[in-house]
């Protein structure tokens, strides 16, 4: 006996099995294994024969007093529902299943609602921080002003850090308005040209690039084609090779290269600025991430963020990482038109 319970457990499939299958498929295997350890788990089609078996013997005794006539209408119902009785254990188990799959189809989209709502606070509670910052300053330069007689040049320092202050917010504010509609062009994607698009971006940001001397370096397959809407695309490639540029030092380097493989183009952007911290490259791409980022600013925070919506609405990605020679590397992945 004890043999045979090693076998029946050496027989049991693995968790390999189950790790493959969908998540609708695991709920339905759960309740249906459920369902087996019930009384469901004798075949519907033993269950009519012994049901069909026991009204026989019951009803011996007084159905040789009932007429022929009789009798032979008690035959065909005991017959029809032996037939009957397997099909609808059958059915029933089936609705079982089903309604096990739908509740555990229910609680999941409950729980990724859950998650969508906490993420959703999390950025509103990130954002009002970020711009009570601004505005706090903002307010305190005013009533300062305001409350000393100062001289017209510190008048006019005052006037300016608030300014600076206010342009602050208002770089938020704008960033914020982007991330709010970032991806839902998705519809509109068409066939863009990389190299186009990369050497117009390459020279939007020249004169960056000249004031920190830093140059640029292209290079990859210059005939790749991506389905993408082209307005998020160019954003996103001018956000990323900017975000470059200021991270590389002077005399510095970023390399842009294009690469094509398994129905998709990938564009690498390299810098040579400092490291990502590894505890920082999972959350790279996250707005009002605290103390992450690699020191990154929150407005290169929320321009990374729209260009991780932008890409995902054409079924691409976006990704970093540290390159081998040192610095930061951002993989733009996109389907291939």
């Amino acid at each position: 006996m004890k043999h045979r319970n090693d076998r029946a457990c050496q027989d049991a499939p693995g968790d390999g099995t189950s790790r493959a299958e969908s998540p609708v498929r695991k709920i339905s295997s759960l309740n249906t294994s459920s369902l087996n350890s019930s009384s469901l788990t004798v075949p519907a089609f033993l269950i009519a024969f012994l049901l069909v078996g026991c009204l026989g013997i019951i009803s011996t005794g007084w159905l040789i007093l009932l007429p022929s006539s009789w009798r032979a209408v008690l035959a065909v119902a005991c017959a029809f529902g032996g037939v009957m009785a397997g099909p609808a254990m059958m059915l029933w188990r089936e609705y079982r299943t089903r309604e096990a799959v739908a509740g555990g189809e229910a609680a999941r989209l409950e729980k990724e609602a859950a998650a969508a709502h906490e993420k959703l606070r999390q950025m509103m509670a990130g954002a009002a921080h970020e711009l009570s910052q601004p505005l706090t300053t903002l307010y305190g330069t005013l009533e300062l002003a305001l409350s000393n007689r100062s001289t017209p040049a510190e008048a006019r320092a005052v006037l300016e850090e608030a300014l600076l202050q206010a342009h602050a917010a208002m770089v938020i504010t704008k960033l914020l308005s982007e991330l709010a509609v970032a991806g839902r062009n998705g519809d509109s994607a068409r066939a863009v040209r990389l190299a186009d698009l990369l050497r117009e971006t390459a020279e939007d940001l020249s004169t960056v690039a000249q004031v920190r001397e830093v140059k640029f370096v292209l290079h990859g397959e210059s005939a790749a084609v991506v389905r993408a809407n082209p307005i998020e695309l160019r954003r996103s490639l001018l956000y990323l090779v900017e975000h470059a540029v200021e991270r590389s030092p002077a005399h510095g380097t970023v390399k842009i290269s294009v690469e094509q493989a398994d129905g998709y183009a990938n564009v690498l952007i390299t810098d040579q600025g400092p490291a990502i911290a590894a505890g920082d490259v999972a959350h790279w791409f996250e707005p009002f991430r605290p103390r992450l980022n690699g020191g990154a600013s929150q407005r290169d925070v929320l321009r990374l963020a729209i260009v991780e919506q932008a890409c995902a609405s054409v079924r691409g990605s976006v990704s970093a990482e540290n390159s081998k020679e040192g610095g930061a590397r951002f993989t733009l992945r996109l389907p291939r038109a």
